[in-house]
């Protein structure tokens, strides 16, 4: 996992991130995601401060995610943390991970880097060793 807690204690804020909630953040450096599109302010407080008083955004800069990095997005962000909900992806980007993905699946569970769980495919504590390398298997 990308943060470790105890059961029952995980932080629902970094879940929000994880699971692409949108969410409004200020401050500097403070980024935000709303409808595809995030952004991030400006680091230094000075120029933070700057900026509000000339009733300007402090925005440092952002990006608009297409349809491919949210679902390259869901993919890491999953495995990485709960899993991915095979069913939910399907609905969200109307692609089937099982079928797509089925023997990198399959092979991925025989060798014990991964789990199915109810529909939701989920990585092992070995899995979370070699996260980045699986991530990059699927599309």
């Amino acid at each position: 996992m990308s943060n470790f807690a105890k059961p029952d204690f995980k932080c629902r804020h970094n879940i929000n991130y994880w699971n692409h909630t949108n969410y409004l953040s200020f401050g500097p450096s403070a980024h935000s995601f709303w409808k595809n599109e995030r952004w991030w302010n400006v680091s230094n407080i000075a120029e933070y401060i700057e900026q509000l008083q000339n009733h300007r955004l402090p925005l440092s800069g952002g990006e608009h995610l297409s349809e491919t990095t949210l679902m390259e997005e869901a993919i890491f962000l999953g495995l990485r943390s709960e899993g991915i909900d095979l069913e939910e992806f399907r609905l969200r980007f109307a692609r089937d991970l099982s079928i797509e993905n089925s023997s990198s699946i399959s092979s991925l569970i025989q060798k014990g880097l991964a789990r199915m769980d109810n529909g939701i495919f989920r990585l092992t504590a070995k899995g979370y060793l070699v996260c980045d390398d699986i991530c990059q298997s699927f599309p």
